[in-house]
């Protein structure tokens, strides 16, 4: 009964055409990578100044570097990565 009134609410989406990917076919997350974000969990929540000062922009620089030279190995290409 549920999904009739969501799909009357929504008559604009068409989901024959949708594909569903359910995350979990895949399994769990890896331990360490949970490990991981638990560590940066912590240390957030006991050094939030900290953490959002002198740690997190260089990750985010580091993330959005290592993303530019996977996407594209010329300059020219990255520097339009960067300006959107």
């Amino acid at each position: 009964a549920n999904s009739h009134r969501y799909h009357a609410a929504y008559p604009n989406l068409h989901r024959h055409e949708w594909t569903f990917l359910n995350h979990g076919a895949f399994g769990l997350a890896l331990e360490c990578g949970l490990r991981r974000a638990a560590s940066w969990r912590n240390f957030l929540e006991t050094q939030p100044l900290r953490y959002f000062d002198r740690h997190l922009l260089p990750h985010l620089a580091h993330g959005a570097r290592g993303m530019a030279d996977f996407v594209t190995s010329n300059e020219v290409d990255a520097e339009r990565l960067y300006e959107g």
